[in-house]
């Protein structure tokens, strides 16, 4: 154990380092009183990567107490935790919209009924009948789901709930008609994110919709996989079909990989907060809502439309071709032929009528 920096104030709680492999050892101790004896009673608090972690939250807490019984706290309360973090979040020098913090509050407003239930006690049922008495469209029940992932994640993330608790993962929208992962940008989002590709975070997305790549295989992108000057990724993870396969690149997104900062951390936790910016980032520029899955849909989709080689495009995404005995055994696609592919792509870079409604398709 790390030599402690400084000696605790009085009051002000404990921290013990855990024996063991643990990814969290540190845990803070509050203290919630004394026994018939006068020792202290101490609560754990939570439990940190490091002795700093630990401190930093003591300290919030002494500043601002919470009940730390995760038996009676309830989603209201842990809502208006998330919400006042989020609401005070700087990203790239900017704080959240209102607009997107109107959506977050319309979303908690349909959940009054399990406002004052204590969170740990919330099952599937109790958020899944929110949803199906829900009388509003797709996309306002798409967005209460997409709240509910939020304040759980916050939930776990601050030991309220441990990770495995998270029921939200299993609510699932009954207005959609075809899978989640099933509903493809149209042009004219695609038009509208071009409009902003000064942001990383659509950066991101632009990548996404243009290569048309796992967002596991996104966000596990290493510098050695990208190679610029020959216009390709050799990456790719899941299938005997999908590892190490070439990527190639569209010419308008080449650029974007130039001092490229890469992802870092466990992919549980990047894949939250990536999908947390990405619905940010969207209703900052007024689309629907959209899953990050759905970027690789409409990759294949918009191939599709454009008229491109089926091999080709299975070939890039990834996909087996065990069906297709001929194909898989006797055709060989170059990465000039891929990259042929992937350029029928429709380039909205540097446009300036993103103001119009696009009609044509690919």
């Amino acid at each position: 154990m790390k030599r402690r920096p400084k000696r605790l104030p009085n009051n002000f709680g404990s921290i013990a380092f855990l024996h063991g492999d643990r990814q969290k050892p540190y845990a803070a101790y509050k203290i919630t009183g004394r026994n018939v004896n006068g020792q202290p009673i101490k609560k754990a608090l939570g439990y940190y990567e490091t002795y700093e972690l630990a401190y930093e939250a003591l300290a919030n807490y002494k500043k601002d107490p919470f009940s730390i019984d995760e038996q009676k706290i309830t989603f209201a309360e842990v809502y208006q935790r998330w919400y006042d973090r989020k609401s005070t979040r700087i990203v790239n020098g900017k704080t959240i919209s209102e607009k997107s913090l109107y959506s977050y509050r319309a979303s908690y407003n349909h959940c009054a009924a399990i406002h004052s239930k204590p969170f740990a006690s919330l099952t599937t049922d109790h958020l899944q009948n929110i949803i199906d008495n829900c009388e509003r469209g797709h996309s306002t029940i798409n967005n209460i789901i997409v709240l509910l992932h939020f304040v759980f994640d916050y939930a776990a993330e601050f030991n309220i709930i441990d990770k495995s608790k998270d029921v939200s993962q299993y609510v699932v929208n009954p207005a959609e008609n075809t899978p989640r992962e099933g509903i493809p940008f149209s042009e004219f989002e695609i038009a509208t994110l071009w409009k902003h590709d000064s942001d990383p975070v659509v950066r991101d997305m632009l990548i996404l919709l243009y290569t048309g790549m796992r967002i596991k295989e996104f966000l596990t992108l290493k510098p050695e996989h990208i190679h610029l000057s020959d216009g390709y990724i050799q990456h790719g993870i899941k299938t005997s079909a999908g590892k190490n396969r070439f990527i190639p690149l569209h010419d308008d997104i080449i650029e974007f990989f130039n001092n490229y900062e890469f992802k870092k951390g466990k992919f549980g936790t990047v894949y939250d907060h990536f999908q947390e910016d990405f619905t940010e980032k969207l209703n900052q520029y007024g689309i629907s809502s959209h899953w990050i899955n759905d970027t690789r849909h409409t990759f294949a989709s918009r191939l599709d439309t454009a008229g491109a080689n089926v091999v080709s495009k299975k070939l890039i995404m990834g996909h087996s071709m065990k069906k297709d005995v001929t194909h898989s055994v006797y055709t060989h696609k170059s990465i000039d032929e891929l990259k042929e592919c992937v350029m029928l792509l429709k380039s909205y870079k540097g446009s300036t009528k993103c103001n119009k409604r696009v009609t044509k398709n690919a």
